[in-house]
This record gives structure tokens, sequence and C-alpha cells, in this order.
């Protein structure tokens, strides 16, 4: 048997240690404007929802609304999605130039089209899809030969604006 050792510790070389409770909360200006932007109570989990899709207010115990706005906006809206019978996106992307949440589908390719200087041609200059679909088509895509079962939409008039889409305040 070992006998446990004495240890000198310098404690102020210790660092300073963290309230969590005050980690945790924030001041009265960010509580104040988390209320003003976030949506009301979070929607509930449908009981056969993906176990992959777990909202963020789930997955973190801790979470604060608002605080992951574009995840939470991700999760509000394919909640509403599955709710209304649409079930076969795969997640979703939240887009900061848009302000947009895209859902994501097996079949589907959203796209910012372009023409280019030099020869006038039309090319994608951004694409959203699935990895497979990236893999396989993205270069056919970008150059406008489609695939007939695949559906393309452009950025601009595609994705949900959560805010309308839900009808929660800006």
């Amino acid at each position: 048997t070992v006998a446990p050792r004495s240890v000198e510790v310098d404690a102020e070389a210790l660092p300073t240690p963290i309230d969590a409770a005050a980690f945790w909360d924030a001041s009265e200006a960010d509580e104040r404007l988390l209320e003003e932007t976030s949506a009301p109570e979070f929607p509930a989990v449908p009981a056969d929802y993906p176990e992959d899709l777990t909202p963020v207010w789930v997955e973190y115990p801790f979470y604060r609304k608002g605080s992951m706005y574009q995840h939470e906006m991700i999760d509000r809206v394919l909640i509403e999605l599955w709710n209304r019978g649409d079930r076969d996106f795969l997640n979703g992307v939240y887009n900061d130039q848009t302000g947009r949440v895209y859902p994501i589908y097996p079949d589907v390719v959203y796209v910012n089209w372009a023409i280019s200087d030099y020869d006038g041609h039309r090319y994608t200059g951004r694409q959203l899809t699935t990895p497979e679909i990236g893999d396989r088509y993205g270069d056919d895509i970008a150059d406008g030969n489609i695939p007939s079962h695949i559906r393309v939409y452009e950025f601009s008039e595609s994705g949900y604006d959560p805010h309308e889409f839900l009808g929660l305040p800006r």
C-alpha cells in the first residue's frame, strides 16, 4: 500500500473559478434581445421524428432560445414540414445570405446561376445538395446538364423564410 503524498499548491497560480450560473446567464440586455428576436416556445417534437434530426433544444439541455439561431430555425422549419406531411428531407441548411432554411432532399439541388464573362455560358456559381448528388452530377449540373431525376431550384426562389413560414416575430 502506498501512502498518499501531500502536494503544496500555490493558490494564486490557480485559475479563478468560474461561477457556472453566471456563465450561463445572459445579461439583462442580452435577455431582452433574445426575447425580442426569438421565436415563441419550442414546438413539440413528433414521436416519429427522425432521431438523427434531434432539435438543438432537446440535444442540449442548457440550450437558450436564440443562442444557436440558425440551428433553431432549421429545426423549427423541419418539424413544421414533418407535421405537414413532408418527410422526404434528410436535413436542412440555414443560408446567412438569404436568411432562409433549405431542406436537403435526396433529389434536389439549390443553385445560384451565373453567366460567364468569357463566353456568356450559364453555369452554377454555387450548389447545395447531398454529397452523393454533388459528387456524381455536380459538374454536369454546373454546366446546365441536369439529369431528369434531379430537381434544381434557384436559391433566391426557394427555401423557407422561417419567420414567414412559421408566423414568427422578426
